[in-house]
């Protein structure tokens, strides 16, 4: 099954394709709204989150701490405060002081087909910290290189 195949089957359980459409909408106007001038490197299967200053890179197999960014890459930023409000939203169960652990069992939980139907919630909670240099297709892509 290729990625495009895989990501399709995974939607498949979402259901009515007017919702689909309309969460991409949403999406792109959201990414558009958050964009950061970051230097991107093109390479979809890392994605280097910074959460109120400490960095992290993710990849399939999971999320690493980071002592620095990058100075190229695709990134994403928050605050610690917003990626607690999406854990409590999904009832992410985490240790309080570890933002890896935190990170990598909302990642797990992220994955879940069930939860795509929150996006509207998610994007309310980030709102105010969210920053990216990701525009929608690049995103599409770095969901597909995760879901592998």
């Amino acid at each position: 099954m290729n990625e495009n195949e895989s990501l399709i089957a995974k939607l498949k359980n979402v259901g009515n394709p007017v919702f689909l459409l309309k969460m991409s909408y949403d999406l792109r106007k959201f990414l558009q709204h958050h964009q950061v001038d970051f230097p991107q490197t093109g390479d979809f299967d890392r994605v280097y989150i910074e959460v109120s200053g400490m960095p992290f890179e993710c990849y399939q197999a999971g999320v690493a701490k980071l002592e620095l960014m990058p100075e190229k890459g695709s990134v994403i930023r928050m605050s610690r405060d917003a990626l607690i409000g999406v854990a409590n939203l999904f009832h992410t169960e985490f240790e309080v002081k570890d933002d890896e652990s935190l990170l990598s069992s909302l990642l797990i939980d992220l994955r879940k087909v069930r939860h795509i139907k929150q996006y509207k919630n998610i994007l309310m909670i980030i709102d105010q910290s969210f920053e990216t240099n990701l525009r929608m297709k690049e995103l599409i892509k770095t969901i597909i290189n995760q879901l592998r």
